[in-house]
């Protein structure tokens, strides 16, 4: 296959379905320089339309060419160099009650499964974080995380009801992953069962909510909250983190932790790096409803102290228990240390 001649094809959303092709970046390296606003930022068969068209910057595609309302705002938005905000999203965010939790979790999956009970590639949770806003502006932070090697289902699902409570929204980024992982450990923990099913009636998903009342033209089309949160709040940067950076990365680290090889001083930055990624996303959320609550950016300092209440760390020789940290300021991403440093 290698032997033959390469494939006379333009690079597109084919080149990342149902994997990512490791040859994307040699095959792009080959075509014209993009245009700073490609077609593409609409996705989907808009964007192979538009350039079966002829066009290949949406500066150029006039409106009459795209007939989906949703893609209109982000081909508007682009065209003005302006920010997309709705205030309709204000009345339903004054319907979200307190406390609200901003809850994120990190999994690990293995082609032959790690633990009893597990399916060949299932998504098996073994880290969460949650701020949560008691009332409004007053914060608090809570963790939970397992690279000890053994099954991380019980412990996890225990700590995450205690620290969830009976009532309140939970507000996730993008509902479906954390409602799947939710499912999943009901089925696994028949006890726990009844208590974990409860909380997906309480899942708010805010993707939607940006998808329908937010656009910044720096987004370029993208949705993933790593687009988003540096539009609304500057200082919440992904790229300032080191070593975790994202959910893949996070994936690949506790593989790291579970390699005997991995010396005390290299698992202890490991597992700092996934305290400060989790606990990046879920400070995200909070920037983003804080956002859409009233359409104006964010600043770190508006969050003043934030109290760490539990911070729970499973590794392979110990198991480190916070309960009341000192209260800690968060400035960053790559400041915002999860108490692991033990």
């Amino acid at each position: 296959m290698l032997s033959g001649a390469e494939p006379d094809i333009q690079t597109g959303d084919h080149c990342g379905a149902p994997f990512e092709c490791p040859f994307k970046h040699y095959c792009s390296a080959q075509e014209p320089v993009s245009p700073d606003h490609p077609v593409e930022i609409l996705h989907g068969n808009t964007a192979r339309r538009l350039r079966a068209d002829g066009y290949d910057d949406l500066l150029t595609v006039p409106a009459a060419a795209i007939p989906s309302a949703s893609q209109r705002v982000i081909w508007r938005a682009t065209r003005l160099n302006e920010v997309y905000y709705d205030a309709d999203i204000q009345r339903e965010i004054k319907t979200l009650a307190y406390p609200r939790y901003f809850l994120d979790f990190e999994t690990v999956s293995s082609p032959v499964p790690l633990w009893a009970g597990i399916r060949p590639y299932q998504q098996v949770p073994f880290q969460w974080s949650c701020h949560t806003e008691s009332q409004a502006g007053t914060l608090t932070h809570q963790e939970f995380l397992d690279v000890s090697g053994n099954s991380p289902v019980e412990e996890f699902a225990r700590s995450l009801l205690s620290s969830l409570g009976r009532t309140g929204p939970i507000l996730v980024y993008n509902a479906s992953f954390e409602a799947s992982r939710i499912r999943e450990l009901a089925g696994l923990l028949p006890e726990h069962s009844a208590q974990l099913t409860a909380l997906l009636d309480r899942i708010v998903d805010l993707l939607p909510l940006v998808r329908k009342y937010y656009y910044h033209p720096a987004m370029k089309g993208s949705f993933s909250i790593k687009a988003v949160v540096p539009t609304m709040c500057a200082e919440l940067d992904y790229g300032a983190l080191d070593g975790v950076a994202d959910g893949g990365a996070a994936q690949r680290a506790w593989w790291d932790l579970a390699d005997p090889a991995c010396d005390d001083k290299g698992a202890g930055e490991i597992r700092a790096g996934l305290l400060r990624y989790c606990k990046s996303d879920t400070l995200a959320m909070v920037a983003v409803l804080r956002y859409l609550a009233r359409g104006n950016p964010v600043r770190l300092d508006e969050f003043g102290h934030i109290e760490s209440t539990a911070s729970i760390v499973l590794t392979r020789h110990n198991t480190h228990t916070n309960m009341v940290p000192t209260a800690s300021a968060e400035c960053s991403p790559k400041d915002a240390h999860g108490p692991d440093e033990h």
